[in-house]
């Protein structure tokens, strides 16, 4: 078992490595890098026309933790294995099959919440938030035929309840899509 004292020393390396990492809002990679990427898209709390999330910055969490909320997407999984959420250590917060969820993330100081997603392949895309603007984001793994979404023909809507993604002419998204709320 470990002990408050072994957290704490794996809490600051963790925070060490994120500072180390860099200014970008996003750093995403894949590995292997060639194989795929991940697309994010990001849209208000009030919801609306998604963009791309690399064009918002400068956010700020209140208090030492984020609440997490997985809102849609494990309908549409087909190559996602499972989410994972990075503290010092993976947690799986959703796997194939599983549905939406809510948490608390710690953040360093820094505010960078990290995040996995995980796919058939064995894949790992990985994503690190520096100071992410509270809202929706959308996680979009991409094969590497394929492109990015062009957020600015999708909206964010709540209809009955239910949070999707539709685009101009109404339908809901066709691609594989993961949407995270962070506030």
């Amino acid at each position: 078992m470990s002990t408050r004292r072994e957290f704490l020393v794996l809490a600051s390396m963790t925070a060490a490595t994120a500072a180390a990492m860099g200014p970008k809002l996003f750093a995403a990679q894949s590995r292997p890098a060639a194989e795929s990427t991940l697309a994010v898209g990001f849209a208000p709390l009030a919801a609306g026309t998604l963009i791309d999330a690399a064009r918002v910055s400068g956010g700020s969490l209140i208090g030492q933790s984020a609440r997490i909320s997985l809102l849609a997407g494990a309908r549409n999984a087909r190559r996602v294995r499972e989410l994972r959420a990075r503290f010092p250590y993976p947690f799986i917060f959703w796997a194939r099959g599983g549905r939406s969820v809510r948490f608390r993330m710690p953040v360093d100081l820094d505010q960078k919440p990290a995040f996995d997603v995980v796919l058939d392949t064995a894949t790992t895309h990985s994503m690190t938030m520096t100071k992410p603007v509270p809202g929706f984001y959308v996680l979009v793994p991409l094969a590497a035929n394929e492109t990015a979404p062009r957020w600015s023909s999708y909206e964010l809507r709540n209809e009955a309840g239910r949070w999707t993604i539709f685009d101009w002419a109404g339908e809901p998204a066709p691609f594989e899509h993961f949407l995270l709320r962070i506030d």
